[in-house]
Protein backbone atom coordinates (compact mmCIF):
# COMPACT_ATOMS: atom_id res chain seq x y z
CA UNK A 1 0.00 0.00 0.00
CA UNK A 2 1.45 3.37 -1.09
CA UNK A 3 1.16 6.05 1.53
CA UNK A 4 0.54 9.50 0.06
CA UNK A 5 2.53 12.41 1.43
CA UNK A 6 0.57 14.90 3.44
CA UNK A 7 -0.13 18.11 1.55
CA UNK A 8 1.70 21.22 2.73
CA UNK A 9 0.02 24.58 3.17
CA UNK A 10 1.75 27.93 3.61
CA UNK A 11 -0.37 30.45 5.55
CA UNK A 12 0.59 34.09 5.04
CA UNK A 13 -1.14 36.06 7.77
CA UNK A 14 0.12 38.77 10.12
CA UNK A 15 -2.57 38.17 12.79
CA UNK A 16 -1.43 35.51 15.29
CA UNK A 17 -4.99 34.56 16.29
CA UNK A 18 -6.09 33.95 12.71
CA UNK A 19 -2.91 31.96 11.97
CA UNK A 20 -3.62 29.81 15.03
CA UNK A 21 -7.23 29.30 13.93
CA UNK A 22 -6.17 28.22 10.44
CA UNK A 23 -3.54 25.89 11.88
CA UNK A 24 -6.10 24.36 14.21
CA UNK A 25 -8.56 23.76 11.39
CA UNK A 26 -6.08 22.30 8.88
CA UNK A 27 -3.22 20.73 10.85
CA UNK A 28 -4.95 17.34 11.14
CA UNK A 29 -4.85 16.96 7.35
CA UNK A 30 -1.94 19.17 6.24
CA UNK A 31 1.62 20.08 7.16
CA UNK A 32 1.37 23.75 8.05
CA UNK A 33 3.97 26.49 7.58
CA UNK A 34 3.40 30.19 8.17
CA UNK A 35 4.78 33.59 7.30
CA UNK A 36 3.88 37.01 8.71
CA UNK A 37 4.68 39.13 5.64
CA UNK A 38 4.95 39.02 1.87
CA UNK A 39 8.75 38.95 1.50
CA UNK A 40 9.10 36.04 3.91
CA UNK A 41 6.25 34.25 2.14
CA UNK A 42 7.94 34.58 -1.25
CA UNK A 43 11.20 33.15 0.11
CA UNK A 44 9.41 30.31 1.92
CA UNK A 45 7.34 29.45 -1.14
CA UNK A 46 10.52 28.91 -3.18
CA UNK A 47 12.21 26.94 -0.37
CA UNK A 48 9.39 24.62 0.69
CA UNK A 49 7.27 24.47 -2.50
CA UNK A 50 3.93 24.14 -0.65
CA UNK A 51 0.92 22.50 -2.29
CA UNK A 52 -1.28 25.50 -1.47
CA UNK A 53 -0.89 29.07 -0.18
CA UNK A 54 -3.47 30.81 2.02
CA UNK A 55 -2.75 34.52 1.59
CA UNK A 56 -4.07 37.50 3.53
CA UNK A 57 -4.62 40.60 1.41
CA UNK A 58 -3.60 43.15 4.06
CA UNK A 59 0.01 42.42 4.97
CA UNK A 60 2.42 44.81 6.70
CA UNK A 61 5.00 45.04 3.90
CA UNK A 62 2.94 44.66 0.70
CA UNK A 63 -0.56 43.83 -0.45
CA UNK A 64 -1.42 40.17 -0.86
CA UNK A 65 -2.42 40.87 -4.47
CA UNK A 66 1.19 41.91 -5.19
CA UNK A 67 2.54 38.83 -3.41
CA UNK A 68 0.30 36.67 -5.60
CA UNK A 69 1.45 38.45 -8.77
CA UNK A 70 5.08 37.80 -7.80
CA UNK A 71 4.31 34.14 -7.10
CA UNK A 72 2.69 33.75 -10.50
CA UNK A 73 5.62 35.55 -12.19
CA UNK A 74 8.18 33.13 -10.69
CA UNK A 75 8.31 29.95 -12.78
CA UNK A 76 9.54 27.95 -9.78
CA UNK A 77 6.34 28.57 -7.80
CA UNK A 78 3.80 29.81 -10.36
CA UNK A 79 1.80 26.57 -10.29
CA UNK A 80 1.09 26.76 -6.55
CA UNK A 81 -2.59 27.60 -6.03
CA UNK A 82 -3.31 30.71 -3.93
CA UNK A 83 -6.46 31.23 -1.88
CA UNK A 84 -7.00 34.75 -0.56
CA UNK A 85 -8.21 35.19 3.04
CA UNK A 86 -9.41 38.71 3.74
CA UNK A 87 -11.86 40.95 5.52
CA UNK A 88 -12.35 42.88 2.27
CA UNK A 89 -15.79 41.93 1.03
CA UNK A 90 -16.29 44.08 -2.07
CA UNK A 91 -16.66 42.38 -5.42
CA UNK A 92 -13.94 44.69 -6.79
CA UNK A 93 -11.43 43.27 -4.30
CA UNK A 94 -12.50 39.74 -5.15
CA UNK A 95 -12.01 40.43 -8.87
CA UNK A 96 -8.60 41.98 -8.13
CA UNK A 97 -7.59 38.83 -6.24
CA UNK A 98 -8.73 36.49 -8.98
CA UNK A 99 -7.07 38.62 -11.67
CA UNK A 100 -3.82 38.62 -9.65
CA UNK A 101 -3.80 34.83 -9.97
CA UNK A 102 -5.75 33.60 -6.95
CA UNK A 103 -7.98 30.57 -7.37
CA UNK A 104 -10.40 31.37 -4.55
CA UNK A 105 -11.37 34.17 -2.17
CA UNK A 106 -12.52 33.51 1.39
CA UNK A 107 -13.78 36.38 3.52
CA UNK A 108 -13.22 36.81 7.24
CA UNK A 109 -14.46 35.93 9.75
CA UNK A 110 -13.35 32.48 8.69
CA UNK A 111 -15.89 29.68 8.81
CA UNK A 112 -13.78 26.59 9.69
CA UNK A 113 -16.04 24.18 7.77
CA UNK A 114 -15.90 26.27 4.59
CA UNK A 115 -12.13 26.78 4.92
CA UNK A 116 -11.51 23.04 5.36
CA UNK A 117 -13.79 22.13 2.41
CA UNK A 118 -12.27 24.66 0.02
CA UNK A 119 -8.70 23.75 0.95
CA UNK A 120 -9.52 20.05 0.52
CA UNK A 121 -11.08 20.69 -2.91
CA UNK A 122 -8.20 22.80 -4.17
CA UNK A 123 -5.62 20.32 -2.88
CA UNK A 124 -7.43 17.52 -4.72
CA UNK A 125 -7.49 19.60 -7.92
CA UNK A 126 -3.75 20.26 -7.55
CA UNK A 127 -3.05 16.57 -6.97
CA UNK A 128 -4.96 15.72 -10.15
CA UNK A 129 -3.23 18.45 -12.16
CA UNK A 130 0.19 17.28 -10.93
CA UNK A 131 -0.64 13.70 -11.93
CA UNK A 132 -1.67 14.82 -15.42
CA UNK A 133 1.52 16.87 -15.75
CA UNK A 134 3.64 13.85 -14.76
CA UNK A 135 1.81 11.68 -17.30
CA UNK A 136 2.30 14.29 -20.03
CA UNK A 137 6.04 14.58 -19.33
CA UNK A 138 7.01 10.92 -19.07
CA UNK A 139 6.82 8.14 -21.61
CA UNK A 140 4.19 5.72 -20.31
CA UNK A 141 6.12 2.62 -21.32
CA UNK A 142 9.69 3.50 -20.35
CA UNK A 143 9.15 6.17 -17.69
CA UNK A 144 11.82 8.28 -19.43
CA UNK A 145 11.33 12.04 -19.79
CA UNK A 146 9.86 12.98 -23.15
CA UNK A 147 10.49 15.83 -25.59
CA UNK A 148 8.19 18.25 -23.72
CA UNK A 149 10.26 17.79 -20.57
CA UNK A 150 13.48 18.30 -22.53
CA UNK A 151 12.12 21.51 -24.10
CA UNK A 152 11.02 22.88 -20.71
CA UNK A 153 14.37 22.08 -19.10
CA UNK A 154 16.23 23.63 -22.03
CA UNK A 155 14.17 26.83 -21.78
CA UNK A 156 14.64 27.03 -18.00
CA UNK A 157 18.41 26.54 -18.32
CA UNK A 158 18.58 29.06 -21.17
CA UNK A 159 16.84 31.67 -18.99
CA UNK A 160 19.07 30.88 -16.02
CA UNK A 161 22.21 31.32 -18.14
CA UNK A 162 20.84 34.56 -19.60
CA UNK A 163 20.22 35.94 -16.09
CA UNK A 164 23.72 34.90 -15.04
CA UNK A 165 25.27 36.55 -18.12
CA UNK A 166 23.22 39.71 -17.49
CA UNK A 167 24.53 39.87 -13.92
CA UNK A 168 28.12 39.52 -15.16
CA UNK A 169 27.66 42.27 -17.75
CA UNK A 170 25.96 44.48 -15.16
CA UNK A 171 28.84 43.98 -12.69
CA UNK A 172 31.41 44.79 -15.42
CA UNK A 173 29.47 47.94 -16.33
CA UNK A 174 29.41 49.05 -12.67
CA UNK A 175 33.14 48.32 -12.40
CA UNK A 176 33.86 50.40 -15.52
CA UNK A 177 31.74 53.26 -14.21
CA UNK A 178 33.62 53.15 -10.89
CA UNK A 179 37.01 53.18 -12.63
CA UNK A 180 35.90 56.03 -14.92
CA UNK A 181 34.63 58.05 -11.95
CA UNK A 182 37.91 57.59 -10.06
CA UNK A 183 39.89 58.58 -13.17
CA UNK A 184 37.78 61.75 -13.54
CA UNK A 185 38.38 62.64 -9.88
CA UNK A 186 42.15 62.19 -10.29
CA UNK A 187 42.20 64.27 -13.47
CA UNK A 188 40.17 67.01 -11.76
CA UNK A 189 42.52 66.99 -8.74
CA UNK A 190 45.65 67.33 -10.94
Amino acid sequence: MIKEKRPSVLTVEDDDAIRALIGGVLSAECDMQSARNGETALKMAVEIQPDLILLDVGLPDMEGFEVCRRIKANSMIAEIPVIFLTSRTSSTDEVDGLEAGGIDYITKPINPTILRARVRNHLELKRSRDALTRMARLDGLTGVANRRTFDDLLLREWRRQARQKFRQVFRMQKLREGVAARTEIRVADA
